[in-house]
């Protein structure tokens, strides 16, 4: 089906590179990971494929590597599991849009991330890629333009956004000890094979079902998962250490997505259109409704926030000068999720 496609092959040294990696993803039976550990195997790499929640195991049915259970959280796990590899791809990681009242998000995003630049150092990995965020950056509707110079989130910001810049200090940290490593900052991930149904992906599913009652009036930057997946994979040969790259897609407002989506699904997209202060006073309403129906709310007081702070001058020219980073058209990338959740008859 066309929607398995990830597009742009990588040049014939790069395919004689990779005959010589074995290679560890951790979270990868999520959005991003899954999609990672399918194009390492199309392209032969000999793939270990780390999960923390046996549920989840399905996202990788059929998939020919190695997969083991265990948590990022255990250093003798990652060290054992390490031992034997060359390469790390490290997604493992908590995302949370309603702040972090237990200390799990920072636990795993930052204390884990330790643990795994530390097996990195004791098992002399080569290469580590760590699959970070452009909400590791502080910025707001106002920042002339969001690159890799833009500094990081901090106390003030969301608990999640600041978990993220954590992680990208231990990283550094690792690479003044040594470590060669490499940061991905992707935009709001879409895409297919998203089995557990991310935040973007519920929204998507929502929209291809004429379920969004209404669209708040500020966008955000899209990407293609399998975009994301690409410039990881070239960041391996191509990325600096130490360096960041943003990979980000099409700026697009809720409006235009679910237009895109009417082209597939046929649904009308919603009418109502709410500004963000509009929306932030129907959050009693959102909370009250997630507590009558057990359900996650609609939209949390963070969902909001990121959507008031967005920008349209997220620059990916890093990424495109260094990686050769290239990028689909959005309308592809819906058509493809499209199909993709249909054969799972999600929708």
């Amino acid at each position: 089906m066309k929607w398995v496609g990830y597009l742009f092959p990588p040049p014939l040294s790069f395919l004689i590179f990779k005959l010589f990696m074995k290679i560890v993803v951790t979270g990868s039976t999520g959005h991003i990971g899954n999609n990672l550990v399918r194009r390492l195997l199309e392209l032969g790499f000999e793939v270990t494929a780390i999960y923390r929640n046996p549920l989840k195991i399905g996202s990788l049915e059929n998939l020919n590597c190695k997969k083991i259970q265990g948590n990022i959280l255990d250093k003798p796990f990652l060290n054992k599991v390490f031992s034997d590899h060359e390469y790390v791809m490290h997604l493992a990681g908590i995302i949370s849009v309603n702040g972090d009242p237990t200390g799990n998000v920072r636990n795993v995003n930052v204390n884990g991330t330790r643990n795994v630049v530390e097996a990195s150092l004791n098992n002399n990995i080569k290469k580590l890629i760590h699959f970070s965020s452009i909400h590791a950056l502080k910025f707001n509707s106002t920042t002339p333009i969001i690159n890799e110079h833009t500094p990081l989130a901090d106390s003030t910001c969301i608990a999640y956004d600041y978990s993220k810049a954590l992680g990208e200090l231990e990283i550094l940290k690792g690479v003044k000890k040594g470590l060669d490593a490499s940061i991905i900052n992707p935009t709001a991930v879409l895409g297919p094979h998203d089995y557990w149904r991310s935040l973007q992906g519920d929204m998507l599913v929502k929209m291809f079902k004429g379920n969004m009652p209404a669209l708040v009036s500020k966008g955000f930057d899209w990407v293609d998962v399998r975009d994301v997946v690409n410039a990881a994979i070239d960041a391996i040969e191509k990325g600096k250490s130490g360096e960041k790259y943003l990979i980000g897609g099409r700026w697009a407002t809720p409006k235009e997505i679910a237009e895109i989506c009417h082209q597939f699904s046929g649904k009308k997209p919603p009418k109502v259109i709410l500004p963000i202060w509009v929306a932030m006073l129907g959050l009693p309403f959102a909370k009250l409704q997630s507590y009558l129906t057990n359900k996650p709310p609609l939209f949390t007081h963070e969902m909001l926030k990121i959507l008031e702070d967005s920008n349209t001058n997220v620059s990916i020219k890093k990424a495109k000068t260094e990686l050769n980073y290239k990028i689909r058209p959005l309308e592809e990338t819906i058509e493809d999720t499209f199909e993709w959740f249909k054969s799972k008859a999600i929708i």
